[in-house]
């Protein structure tokens, strides 16, 4: 967005029946300018429909909501703090968490189930700020649930997962929210079905989508329907098995990349683990950042979706990319010194003093 498009939207906002007269003379421009500036807007979501009707500003997430049970053995862990923790996780609803915690506006649409873990997640989202009136409670569901053992370097040693299609976001799931969606300034998917991402994009054309490849790489059909995506955030092994590339170097990673854009994507980030990240748009403009690596790493599970809140929160915001990149460095690093999934200290402000205490580089 541009500046005179932020002073357009500004006038729009303080009176939305403005007319582009008005406009105008306001800025001192043509009428014919600022029917191509209000066109731009509508363009980017910004504005729906000629009333001037403005989206709101919030982001939507839509997947899975899941209890995380973490065992730490031997040695791992933390000084002074208990081997099992039992926090809400989910990659949609930690995404969101993150988000909420950096100070954007943030609605949840996942499926619970009525039970205790159910009311866990509830009550968790809103204490961290997000919108829970989207969350469906399925009756007689069990609530997802996801058990890991982590060693003393916080890498995990076993995990397993228990969840049923009866807790999967799907398209009449969807077709129920649509009031949500239509008001949103950009969707956050992760680890739903093909069929849901294809009724997404093809039902709101002009929202864009963007992806946690996080279980979704694995999805039949994923391939076919990366068009549909805004954005794609995965790590290596997710980047390698949409993109059928295995990654070894620079050469490697561009490749993969230009496969994802070349099928439509016009932002991709791909995580490396303690080998930092690599960024490539559509336009051609490409980085490999590395951060400072941390001496002690509590838990490295929420790490990746710390990287994509952080990520995608600077495109929000229309950071640029080597901030974007630099700046889910330091949301990551900050979530790899937490316990559990969530670093509850997140913010902007701490993941910018992060950026100064771990520096990255290029």
């Amino acid at each position: 967005m541009t500046a005179r498009e932020r002073e357009v939207l500004e006038l729009i906002r303080r009176n939305p029946t403005i007319s582009y007269a008005e406009i105008a003379s306001a800025l001192g421009i043509s009428r014919s300018t600022v029917a191509v500036y209000i066109a731009s807007l509508t363009s980017q979501g910004e504005i729906m429909g000629k009333q001037f009707v403005l989206a709101e500003n919030y982001v939507v997430c839509i997947g899975e909501s899941a209890m995380d049970i973490y065992g730490f053995t031997g040695d791992a862990a933390p000084e002074g703090g208990s081997r099992i923790r039992v926090v809400s996780g989910g990659v949609a609803r930690n995404i969101g968490e993150n988000l909420a915690r950096l100070g954007d506006s943030v609605k949840l649409l996942s499926v619970t189930g009525d039970d205790r873990f159910g009311e866990m997640i509830q009550r968790d989202c809103a204490d961290a700020g997000i919108d829970t009136a989207g969350i469906f409670v399925r009756r007689g569901a069990s609530t997802p649930a996801f058990l890991q053992l982590t060693d003393a370097g916080g890498e995990p040693l076993a995990s397993v997962h228990d969840g049923s299609p009866e807790v999967m976001v799907d398209i009449e799931y969807i077709k129920q929210k649509e009031h949500i969606i239509k008001g949103a300034r950009g969707l956050v998917v992760c680890g739903i079905p093909v069929t849901a991402i294809e009724y997404l994009h093809d039902t709101f054309p002009d929202k864009r989508i963007y992806a946690d490849m996080t279980t979704m790489s694995e999805e039949p059909g994923i391939q076919g329907c990366l068009g549909c995506f805004y954005s794609v955030q995965a790590n290596k092994r997710e980047a390698e098995r949409v993109t059928g590339i295995r990654i070894r170097n620079d050469d490697t990673l561009n490749r993969a990349a230009d496969i994802l854009i070349r099928r439509g994507v016009h932002r991709v980030a791909i995580t490396l683990g303690v080998d930092g990240a690599f960024y490539k748009d559509a336009d051609g403009f490409s980085i490999r950042r590395r951060t400072t690596p941390i001496s002690h790493v509590v838990n490295s599970t929420g790490a990746g979706d710390a990287f994509a809140a952080g990520y995608l929160h600077c495109l929000l915001q229309e950071r640029s990319p080597v901030y974007a990149v630099d700046f889910a460095m330091a949301c990551a690093v900050l979530a790899l010194m937490a316990e559990g999934n969530i670093n509850p200290n997140m913010s902007v402000a701490l993941a910018e003093q992060t950026m100064q205490n771990y520096p990255a580089e290029g």
